[in-house]
Order: C-alpha cells, then structure tokens, then sequence
C-alpha cells in the first residue's frame, strides 16, 4: 500500500493531477490551498487551522493566506490576460499544491475525490488502484481504516481534529473541513517525531517520578531508623548510666563484708589468739584470706571503672616524686616476680622534674602495668620500668621481654572485660580490666597510653605526665562522648 497513485507522483516535478472537470468551483480550490499552507507553516498548532478555515468565502480565504494570488496576471484561459479581482490561477494554485509538504485532498459535496497532492498519496501508501478520480470519500476511509491502529481525538474537542497512529510506526494529526459549498477538504501533518518526542519526555517524567518515590521512600526509611537509632542509643546510655551508679552506689556494701573476711582470716593465719589446732585450719585460714584479697582487688577494679563511666570519678593531683613512685610499684610485685623467676629493673633517669598527678591513681596505673606484664611473661624473662624527661612533661613505660600481643588483639584490648585470652583456654586470673583502667586514669590525667607490642617480641606500655605546674584539662567520664 506503499505506491504512489498514477495521477500524483513523488516527484514534485510532474503537475498535480485534476480528478474534476474544469467546472470546479473557485471556492473549493482556494479553501483547500489555504488549509494546506497553513498545515506547512503551523503543524503545531491545529487549533490555529481550525479557526483560521472557519472562513467562509472563497475571497476571504484568499485574503486569510496572505494575498498570495492577488494581482496575479497573464493566467491561462483568460482572453484578456487579466485574472479578476478575487480569483486565483488554476495553475498557481495547483503548482501551490503539489509542493506542499502536508498532505492534501478534497472531494465534492457528493464525496467524490476532486484533488489529492503526492504528499498525501505517500503518507496513506495510496496507489492507482485505490485512489481514481471520484474515488469516493466512504472508500477512502474503508481502505485507510486497515492501516490505522488508533485514532484519538484531541481533548480540546476542535471539529474534525484527529491524531492516528498508523501501523507501522508512524503518527499524523489530520483536520477535515467542510467548505462551503459542501465539499470536504482534509489536511495532515506528519507528527511522528513530536510524538517520539513526547514519549520520550514521558519515560523520562515516569523515570523521575520514580526516583523520587525513591528518594522520598528512603528518606522516610532513613527517618524512621534515624529515630530507632536514637531511641536505641538513649536506652543504652541510660541502661549504662544506671548500671555504673548501682556499682558505684553498691562500693560500701560490697567492701564491707569483704574487709571483715580479710580482717578475721589474718587474724587466724597469724593466730593472735592462740593456736588453731590442726595445721589444715591455718591452710584454710590462708586460703580465705588470699581469695578475699583477690575478690576485692577485682572489686575494687569494677566499681573504679563504674565511677569513670558514671562520670563520679576525681582525682586529687599533686606534685610527686616519679622515682620513689615507680620504687613502690617495683616493691609490691618483686614477690610475686620473683616466684616466677623474672628479674625487675627500675630505670629512671636523673633530675626528673617533679609531675602532678592522682598518687593513688598513678600507683594503680603502674600496678596493673607491671601484673599484666608479669602474668605474660615467661621465666627467665625481664620487666622494666622507665622514666625519662621529654617535651611536655615526664614518659612512664612498662617494658617486659613476653608473649606479645597481636595487631587485631591490640585494637580491643585496652577496652573493659577484654583479654588476649578466650575464657575456656585462659590460664591467668583476672577480669580484663586491669588495662582498661590504667587507660582510664591515664586520659583522666590528659594524656593517652601508647601500647607496642609484637607476638614473640614482647610489650611496651607508656604514657606521658604532665610537668608540676601545668594545667590539664578537667576528668571526663570514660567511654562517653
């Protein structure tokens, strides 16, 4: 349904065929040769056709399309070779025509086809044998039926305005007129490209609307976990804060049992008064009172790193002496080193400015350094404590020749109830906060504590104090932001 009919070529050159005899009114000509112009020129605007065609007489469409034809002269089959006033030349009009872009046809108020353009033959694939002279207008439309898919009539709701799409693809919007000697002229534009156009501009509208939803959705998503989140996390702190006041509010009734178990079993162990008796009561005796050093050494530990949590921490700084510090720490594990055949060393170097520091504090700092570093280290191995002036104040470090720590235990180990060692393979007492504290009292002192260590190489734990006379930030609970 593709060729071309015999009397209208798609070569512009060949002249438009006439269908009618010469008896064809002005008015039908002229009315149609206005439509199609205005189709070329405003194949946007089909609403300005319809009102501009609403012209009634032949000479006021003439007059609608710009005064093309006026004054033409020397028209054929006039014996003066003068054209009257408000008439156009069969030639110029058909010339007009046939080099239109838009498709163009009229048929008769009998509906019998008068001119059809080449452009209107290609867009409805018309051939010689479906579209003759008198072709009527009900044949037409029988024929371009089966090459339609749809038909839709604008919104607007204009007279005779429609948009079809053909089956293959393409898109025509198509406006029929009657004129007003009861003839009918029909125009169309190819709008396929606008229509590719607008669905494309409508894939992407749906695409954006869509990402939006999106984007809304997982903002509402981000809210409500941002909300659980804070939920969650109050919940925690306060969980945390009542957990460390209870310890904290809970260190005499725990101490006070506690010290009466001591004070009682070293009573009997150095038998004050008198003998036991059997020498296994003085065993147990010694026993109850090694256990209840241990427990509240631990209870100790527990309720100092509650009262850092809950913030309830002080410390009250003086100005000490680090050599007869770091002495008393050496004293009070040498049994113990000693029992397990490593030797201690005490390096500190000479004319140490005097630091200003927590006394109970810093001793406590020093302990849980040299015990940890006496638990993980193996017999024959050393254990030094070292102090050196440097820029900023005076640098403790604990250095011991044992097992080492690995990289990833080093990053978990400083933090409360963490050991290098599993429960079910541990083979040293202890809860695991023994580090977790000296870091505490070290950042309540403003400084940070510094551990290197490397498994087989063993471990250096340092920390720096400020100089007597400076002023250091005030304590600040541990763990909390």
């Amino acid at each position: 349904m593709s060729a071309v009919s015999d009397f209208a070529r798609s070569d512009r050159s060949a002249p438009l065929q006439r269908l009618v005899p010469p008896s064809l009114t002005l008015g039908v000509l002229a009315t149609a040769a206005l439509a199609a112009g205005l189709a070329v020129a405003l194949q946007d605007a089909a609403l300005v056709w319809s009102e501009v065609l609403m012209m009634a007489t032949p000479a006021g469409a003439i007059a609608g399309a710009g005064g093309l034809w006026w004054g033409r002269r020397g028209a054929r089959g006039q014996a003066s070779g003068a054209t009257p006033p408000g008439e156009a030349p069969p030639e110029s009009l058909i010339e007009a025509m046939q080099v239109m872009a838009s498709a163009f046809a009229c048929w008769d108020a009998e509906g019998r086809l008068v001119a059809a353009n080449p452009a209107f033959t290609r867009m409805f694939g018309l051939g010689a044998d479906t579209l003759r002279p008198d072709t009527a207008h009900a044949d037409f439309a029988q024929h371009t039926r089966q090459m339609i898919r749809q038909s839709i009539k604008p919104e607007a709701g204009v007279s005779g305005l429609r948009e079809i799409e053909f089956r293959d693809g393409r898109w025509a919007q198509t406006h029929e007129r009657r004129t007003p000697s009861g003839g009918l002229v029909m125009t169309a534009v190819d709008i396929t490209a606008l229509k590719l156009r607008e669905a494309e501009r409508s894939r992407d509208e749906e695409a954006l609307r869509d990402a939006i939803n999106r984007l809304e959705g997982s903002q509402t998503q981000l809210s409500d976990l941002a909300r659980e989140y804070e939920a969650e996390k109050l919940r925690a702190v306060e969980a945390n804060r009542a957990k460390s006041e209870f310890l904290a509010n809970m260190s005499h009734e725990l101490r006070t049992p506690l010290n009466a178990i001591i004070g009682f079993s070293e009573i009997m162990t150095q038998e004050l008064f008198g003998p036991l008796g059997a020498r296994t009561y003085r065993g147990y005796a010694n026993d109850i009172l090694a256990s209840g050093q241990h427990l509240l050494a631990l209870i100790n530990d527990v309720l100092d790193m509650s009262k850092i949590e809950a913030g309830k921490m002080t410390l009250h700084r003086e100005r000490l002496d680090v050599e007869a510090l770091a002495e008393e720490a050496l004293r009070l594990v040498r049994n113990r080193a000693e029992n397990s055949g490593l030797m201690l060393i005490a390096d500190v170097g000479e004319d140490l400015p005097e630091v200003e520091a927590d006394a109970r504090a810093l001793k406590q700092i020093l302990l849980n350094l040299l015990s940890n570093a006496v638990k993980f280290t193996p017999a024959g191995g050393r254990i030094a404590v070292r102090a050196r002036a440097e820029a900023g104040g005076v640098r403790l470090s604990v250095h011991d020749t044992g097992i080492g720590i690995g990289a990833d235990d080093l990053l978990r180990l400083a933090a409360p109830f963490e050991q290098v060692e599993s429960q079910q393979s541990k083979t040293t007492q202890g809860t695991g906060l023994g580090l977790a504290l000296s870091k505490a009292f070290v950042e309540l002192h403003g400084s940070n504590l510094t551990i290197e260590s490397a498994p087989g190489e063993g471990t250096r734990v340092s920390f720096l104090l400020p100089p007597s006379g400076r002023q250091e930030p005030g304590p600040h609970p541990v763990g909390r932001a």
